[in-house]
């Protein structure tokens, strides 16, 4: 892998290598031969060489290597919600607050996304070591949630299957399934849910139910 791939998609600690008229380039500490331009409209103004910058590295429209200052939602083989701004031949692109949007493949996509619809992607590297954005984020996702058996959480709705049920990412982040024989209606990708924890399995991913706990019957 070159040394540029192994930046992208993170937030590195880069000092500014040198000076150009299109702005600074920067470099990892150490690797001096490795240089990505930050463009000028995105210098500080007191930036000086041999600074020290925390920037997000990803690729033009161009397929260059570029920084930039701006945190986006969401780096390297983390998942985030983001808002559909166009669907083309090749995919959706989506807006995640960059000057080039994020391309979702179609074959990413958990079901056809629509312009303006807001859904929950983790973002990856394809084989040509481009950025891309997944729907497929169930091995993205957290296990190790603060939650407890019969919490009530707010989840988001990213993949429906034959076989095991609803998969839902709680609070955007952690791993949760609505098994059939807990639902109580059809459901759609994108939507949001509020459920109820029936079980915190062994390696943290949760179960979830639509319906609430039948209390106890009280003898008399």
């Amino acid at each position: 892998m070159e040394p540029i791939t192994e930046l992208l998609g993170k937030i590195n600690r880069l000092y500014i290598n040198r000076q150009s008229p299109n702005g600074v380039y920067l470099s990892p500490l150490g690797e001096p031969d490795v240089q990505v331009l930050l463009p000028r409209n995105q210098v500080p103004a007191e930036a000086d060489t041999g600074d020290v910058l925390e920037a997000f590295i990803y690729k033009d429209s161009e397929d260059r290597p570029v920084a930039t200052l701006i945190v986006p939602p969401l780096t390297l083989g983390t998942t985030a919600r983001l808002k559909v701004k166009e669907v083309t031949d090749i995919g959706a692109f989506l807006d995640w607050g960059l000057a080039k949007d994020l391309l979702l493949p179609f074959k990413e996509q958990t079901s056809r996304v629509h312009e303006g619809e807001e859904v929950l992607v983790a973002l990856y590297l394809d084989k040509s070591s481009r950025l891309c954005g997944t729907m497929h984020v169930y091995d993205y996702l957290e296990a190790d949630s603060p939650y407890h058996e019969e919490d009530h959480v707010t989840g988001f709705v990213y993949e429906l299957t034959d076989s095991y049920g609803v998969f839902v990412a709680v609070d955007d982040k952690y791993s949760a399934l609505i098994p059939h024989n807990e639902l109580i209606r059809d459901f759609a990708v994108g939507e949001k849910i509020e459920a109820r924890i029936k079980q915190v399995r062994d390696d943290g991913k949760l179960t979830l139910s639509m319906k609430e706990k039948v209390p106890l019957q009280m003898g008399i």
